[in-house]
């Protein structure tokens, strides 16, 4: 049985990092991470022009219209994990419903994990990256995270998903969360399989 794994949350509480981690530990596991369609928008148009945003919608629906084609009906238990920061806004869940829909399409299981740390750490971990990511469009100006937090709350799923989970990702490191995490993702996925069974 397939599964898609979507880490929610601000920039810099490590989602990429966390889903690297995590697709080392689970079979047949692929990370999709939503820089790459903020970097290829970005690469053909400012953030603040008309076609950079409907191009971004695009292309995650190019991408989530093919995993729905390639996987539906088959044997397959690829995993695929996405990450996302999407808020509660219209834009924000409109975007992650995509995500659940694709999913319903294919028929796998849909886990979401939301991921946070208190605002210091945050911050910490944003500028710590700072020199490591300067050619791509990761957020590393501490100023504006702190606008993004004050902001609106981060999207959940709730009962929409098959499973959520807040992650305070604080105290501890990705690969002790990803062990944890992978366990209990492995541990659900069995269930689902014995219950179709």
């Amino acid at each position: 049985m397939s599964a898609f794994i979507l880490l929610n949350g601000f920039p810099g509480v490590g989602k990429l990092t966390i889903a690297k981690e995590l697709a080392a530990l689970l079979p047949d596991a692929r990370v999709f991470s939503n820089h790459l369609l903020i970097d290829t928008a970005a690469a053909l148009y400012n953030r603040d022009e008309a076609f950079y945003r409907p191009l971004r919608k695009e292309l995650r629906r190019t991408i989530l219209d093919s995993l729905a084609s390639g996987l539906k009906g088959t044997s397959s238990n690829r995993i695929i994990i996405f990450t996302e920061c999407q808020t509660i806004n219209a834009e924000g869940s409109a975007t992650m419903q995509e995500y659940l829909i694709a999913s319903r399409k294919i028929g796998c299981q849909f886990f979401s994990l939301v991921l946070h740390c208190p605002t210091e750490t945050n911050v910490e971990r944003l500028t710590s990256r700072a020199a490591s990511v300067s050619s791509t469009t990761k957020l590393v100006d501490p100023v504006i995270l702190r606008e993004i937090l004050l902001g609106e709350p981060i999207y959940h799923y709730g009962s929409e998903a098959d499973w959520e989970l807040d992650v305070n990702v604080g105290s501890r490191t990705a690969k002790d969360l990803a062990q944890q995490l992978a366990a209990d993702i492995t541990l659900a996925l069995v269930e689902k399989r014995r219950s179709r069974t």
